[in-house]
C-alpha cells in the first residue's frame, strides 16, 4: 500500500489502519504502528510539505490522536482502555515523535 494511502486511512481510522485498531477496537497494534511509522518516514522524502500542507495537517492530526488515546487510557475517569499497550509504549511514542518532527521540519 502506498504511504499516502496509509496516512489517509489513519486520518479517518479505516481499512485496518493503526488508528482504526486504536480508536475502534481499543487495541495497540504494533504491526500497524510500524506500518504507519514507515509511511511517515517514506513521505518525508516524497513530499514537500510547503506545497502539501494538507498532508502535514493529516500527519499532525494522526500524531495528536495517538497521544490523546494513550492519555485517555491512563485517565481513571475515562472508560477507554487499550488492549496490548506495550510496556515500552514510551519508546514507540519517541519513535513516532522523531518521525513526525523530521517530516514537519526537515525541509523548512
Amino acid at each position: 500500500m502506498d504511504s499516502l494511502q496509509i496516512i489517509l486511512d489513519n486520518e479517518v481510522a479505516t481499512n485496518n489502519s493503526f488508528l482504526y485498531y486504536l480508536h475502534e477496537i481499543n487495541r495497540f497494534d504494533v504491526e500497524q504502528f510500524d506500518v504507519l511509522c514507515k509511511a511517515i518516514s517514506d513521505i518525508t522524502t516524497d513530499f514537500d510539505i510547503k506545497e502539501n500542507k494538507a498532508i502535514a495537517y493529516k500527519v499532525h492530526f494522526i500524531y495528536t490522536q495517538i497521544i490523546y488515546h494513550i492519555l485517555y487510557h491512563f485517565n481513571p475517569n475515562d472508560l477507554s482502555c487499550i488492549e496490548n499497550l506495550p510496556a515500552d509504549f514510551p519508546e514507540h511514542l519517541d519513535k513516532l515523535d522523531v518521525l513526525v518532527h523530521n517530516f514537519l521540519y526537515h525541509k523548512l
